[in-house]
């Protein structure tokens, strides 16, 4: 997973940072947003190989209001997706996937999490 890329949106910055750490294990950079309209803009300013994206949001587009944004662009249609969200039981996989989420992880999680999450995608 060399000189990839990848763009986390998540309003918590103790999240922020811990995930941050983990990417930075798997030698991939981070660009962050903690908002869906700044990550809207961040995407179209920078090339992105994957994006984990928290559900709830605070305040502002959701992350899956945000993620149906991208796959409505051509460049997002087979981009890794990844929920990342505290709301963690087994339905919301299946809906996760039929929504068009690439994968999603349930806070809190560990790094080999992540680390699978990102290999599948």
């Amino acid at each position: 997973m060399n000189n990839k890329i990848a763009l986390i949106v998540e309003d918590n910055p103790l999240n922020m940072s811990l995930i941050n750490i983990m990417l930075k294990k798997l030698n991939i950079e981070s660009i962050k947003a903690e908002t869906g309209e700044k990550a809207l803009l961040l995407v179209e300013q920078n090339y992105v190989d994957y994006l984990l994206l928290d559900i709830n949001l605070g305040y502002g587009i959701s992350g899956i209001a945000l993620m149906e944004e991208l796959r409505n662009q051509e460049k997002f249609r087979k981009t890794p997706i990844i929920a990342v969200t505290a709301y963690s039981y087994r339905e919301l996989e299946r809906y996760f996937s039929e929504t068009g989420f690439s994968d999603y992880i349930g806070k809190p999680f560990k790094f080999d999490q992540l680390q699978e999450a990102l290999n599948n995608a």
